[in-house]
């Protein structure tokens, strides 16, 4: 019962993993499709979960079902639900049976509780309390249907499934449920940010090694009179400028993709589409991957032709200049050449709360900075003072971007443009929220590849994980030219011990020798993983063939002083056998995998001889060592 409503769990996670990826997918949908869409997705989750259902009786069925058509109302709203709900209904009609009528019962519960949390969470906005009343109220909804199944039925029923069936169904709505809320939070955000980056006043590029453009905003499609930025895509300067131009563009962009020196603030004067000259201003960056390398370029041009009239015109250009800083949610400062601060609009001093009052026009940076220093404004700050003092001011001249942490919590990004004249302009945002979700994606990220590495059933690494970790230390190996073991163990007449005792105990008899394993193989580099059934692999990195022989002892004589009651093993009790395979520097080279060929071999040399036992390699192969890293031909 408790293993099929986990096989339910897993397949209701799976929907709800979906529905989160295909979350920009159903944006693209015209609104009022997008409930279908939702709906849809949900109901085929239904329909997976009652694949997977309990058959407590002939045509009674118990599953995740509900969980779903809640969830899809709670979330999507009543249409999302009724296509949910009708997709469950349709398919439970199908299975047919005495619960039939339960089934449907269990399936409109959900449906109607859903719908009334649904319109409680647009009335309150509270995400979270309305999905915890919704939690316990989806609980209580699968079990709905019990009172309408024949009075046979419902006394096997409510002696065996309706307390798994609650507490299954609480776990999987509050766990999914808060994963579907922080999906639709975080895809909301990511679709702000592109929507902001698309609709940006300036010119938003993004290019791939080749020159290639891979992204571009509305007005870089609009000043290259393409209809849309998708029509952007694939194009390069050949496309887009004349001949002489394109071929210096492209020779700048190959130098900062060689070198990952940015191009920053470019002048270039160019016709608008009416034939006007405009002086637009181009910054390039390398974009790094995971490696450090550089894989591509983002670029932003500016039309800074308003700006220079602004400087031709000084008293208009105060003025106009003050009313774009007093509006803006970022701070922007312009320090001249002494580095003094000639002018900074409100929210520039906002952002620095113990600092604010120095930041006035006439102060020099030096003396801000020494106030920043000695109060502890920002965090994470070097020992050497003058030493930080002086790097910052040197960025007013050759500029940048940097993250900074306050002392208070809060991130922000100065970014310093140097200008031709002399002086910067410092731009300062407020990124907490952007640092925030980058870090909830990160563990996100840790926590999914923790899992992917271990066995759910032993807590063991798993076969993905002993694969990688075999093939690095068999390449350690081979420069270190230290000896490298790999054991293959197995648990002795296993299939017996299932069909005697059942799959439940051998669940367990599999733990408790995981457990004797995991306590054997204690070095750090060391790695015990679960090779599949009833078969445990050890990578043993510098270890030569006794000290894995006395490894695997070790662990012989653990899993005899469990006593594990075996009726169908010739010893009365669960034992284990083991083949060992061991590289040396004298072995021929070849591939890491050969060490498994080797000790699958020598365990079922050791199962030959009676089992209980462990043989290496060279026990099977002959008195005479063999090349350790050699393939048997055929």
């Amino acid at each position: 019962m408790w293993l099929d409503l986990l096989a339910n769990f897993s397949a209701v996670g799976l929907t709800v993993s979906i529905w989160a990826n295909a979350q920009t997918w159903v944006r693209r949908v015209p609104r009022p499709l997008r409930p279908v869409a939702s709906g849809i997705l949900m109901g085929i989750g239904t329909i997976c979960t009652m694949l997977l259902s309990v058959e407590l009786q002939p045509g009674s069925y118990f599953d995740l079902r509900t969980t779903l058509v809640g969830l899809s109302t709670f979330f999507g709203g009543p249409f999302s639900g009724l296509v949910t709900a009708l997709i469950a209904a349709v398919y439970r009609t199908t299975l047919g049976g005495v619960g039939l009528v339960a089934g449907f019962v269990g399936i409109i519960a959900s449906l109607l509780l859903g719908s009334a949390f649904w319109a409680l969470r647009r009335k309150t906005g509270t995400t979270a309390f309305s999905l915890t009343l919704f939690t316990i109220g989806n609980a209580l909804a699968s079990i709905s249907g019990v009172p309408f199944l024949p009075e046979a039925a419902r006394a096997i029923v409510v002696q065996t499934a309706v307390g798994p069936s609650l507490a299954v169904t609480f776990l999987a709505s509050l766990a999914f449920g808060t994963g579907m809320a922080i999906s639709r939070r975080r895809g909301w955000l990511t679709h702000l940010l592109q929507s902001a980056v698309e609709q940006a006043p300036d010119y938003f590029y993004v290019k791939d090694r080749s020159g290639r453009i891979i992204a571009a905003n509305w007005n870089t499609a609009r000043f290259n009179n393409r209809s849309s930025p998708r029509k952007m895509i694939g194009l390069t300067d050949l496309d887009l400028a004349g001949p002489d131009r394109a071929a210096a563009l492209f020779e700048a962009e190959q130098h900062l993709l060689r070198t990952g020196t940015p191009i920053v603030n470019r002048s270039e004067r160019l016709p608008t589409a009416f034939g006007e000259p405009h002086t637009y201003l181009t910054s390039k960056y390398p974009i790094l991957n995971s490696d450090g390398e550089v894989s591509g370029l983002v670029g932003v041009t500016k039309d800074f032709t308003t700006h220079e009239t602004l400087l031709a015109n000084l008293e208009s250009a105060h003025k106009r200049l003050d009313m774009v800083l007093n509006h803006t949610s970022d701070g922007i400062a312009y320090f001249d050449a002494q580095g003094k601060l000639v002018l900074a609009n409100p929210r520039y001093r906002e952002l620095f709360p113990i600092t604010g009052y120095l930041r006035e026009p006439g102060r020099h940076l030096g003396a801000i900075l020494r106030a920043v220093y000695r109060t502890g404004e920002q965090a994470n700050l070097p020992e050497s003072e003058q030493g930080w003092i002086e790097n910052v001011l040197d960025s007013l001249v050759r500029g940048g971007e940097q993250d900074i942490q306050l002392s208070n919590g809060t991130w922000l990004l100065i970014r310093t443009s140097p200008l031709p004249e002399g002086g910067a302009v410092v731009v300062v945002s407020d990124i907490t929220h952007l640092k925030r979700a980058e870090t909830e994606l990160a563990a996100v990220a840790e926590q999914f590849r923790i899992l992917a590495s271990v066995d759910a059933l032993t807590g063991l690494k798993n076969r993905r994980s002993m694969v990688t970790a075999l093939e690095s230390e068999y390449a350690r190996s081979l420069r270190s030219h230290a000896p490298l073991s790999f054991v293959l163990i197995d648990v002795d007449w296993f299939k017996r011990f299932n069909d005697l005792y059942g799959h439940p105990a051998g669940d367990a008899c599999l733990r408790m020798v995981a457990d004797r394993i995991r306590h054997c193989v204690q070095r750090p580099s060391d790695l015990a993983a679960r090779y599949g059934g009833e078969e445990f692999v050890l990578v043993l990195p510098q270890t030569d063939a006794e000290g894995a022989r006395a490894v695997v002892a070790a662990i012989q004589d653990e899993i005899r002083t469990l006593q594990i009651a075996h009726e169908g093993s010739t010893k009365g009790h669960v034992t284990c056998s083991a083949g060992i395979a061991t590289f040396t520097a004298t072995a021929t080279p070849g591939v890491p995998m050969d060490l498994l060929d080797q000790a699958d071999k020598a365990l079922y040399a050791a199962k030959d001889q009676g089992r209980d036992t462990a043989l290496h390699w060279q026990d099977v192969a002959g008195t005479t060592p063999l090349p350790a890293i050699v393939r048997e031909a055929g």
